[in-house]
């Protein structure tokens, strides 16, 4: 059976990543480990960040399938909640390397990327107009995003409630600030 060489790739990165310094990793280090020449590497990859991204990818493309066989879109999003929940620790390796903006961009875009898809196989929200999805795809990758970095790491999680929260939000169910101003506070101006 063949070997797919990008995959074999990916996972020894994941695997030292998991067990040292994200920013010890170098391509000389990696092709040893691997037990592949420079040159199979730089086939398949242009460099280190290259196959971060690659990674990226492939969990958008994992999380999106797995999602997509969901019954509905509460059991969609304890499905992508589950597949954060596993690779946080791999997520927070890697945000505590120097290279983390360009990560932390990595990973909003596998989040924006996975609702993306999701919406492609649903179809636009009826209520919103196409020059409102890009901000409104940004908003909620970066607060998704956000959630998923503070929340993940607990060790006692309810996954299920904290999916059934986030569901409430992205789908309209839980409103902090009502569409009407007259229910805002007023701000005095002393």
């Amino acid at each position: 059976m063949p070997v797919n060489m990008k995959q074999r790739i990916a996972s020894t990165f994941a695997q030292l990543a998991r067990r040292g310094d994200v920013d010890k990793i170098t391509v000389t280090s990696l092709v040893e480990a691997c037990g592949i020449s420079r040159q199979t590497f730089y086939y398949h990859f242009q460099d280190i960040l290259d196959v971060i991204q690659w990674c990226f990818q492939q969990a958008v493309e994992q999380t999106t399938l797995l999602c997509r066989q969901a019954e509905g879109p509460q059991q969609a999003m304890e499905l992508f909640l589950s597949s954060a929940v596993e690779n946080h620790p791999l997520i927070l390796r890697l945000l505590r390397s120097q290279h983390r903006a360009h990560l932390e961009a990595l990973m909003i875009q596998a989040i924006r990327d996975t609702f993306v898809q999701l919406l492609r196989a649903g179809g636009p929200p009826p209520d919103v107009a196409l020059t409102d999805l890009d901000t409104a795809l940004d908003f909620y990758a970066y607060a998704v995003g956000g959630v998923l970095l503070q929340h993940c790491g607990q060790p006692h999680l309810d996954r299920e409630q904290l999916a059934n929260q986030l569901f409430r939000l992205l789908s309209g169910q839980m409103v902090l600030f009502p569409s009407q101003t007259s229910s805002l506070p007023k701000v005095s101006e002393s």
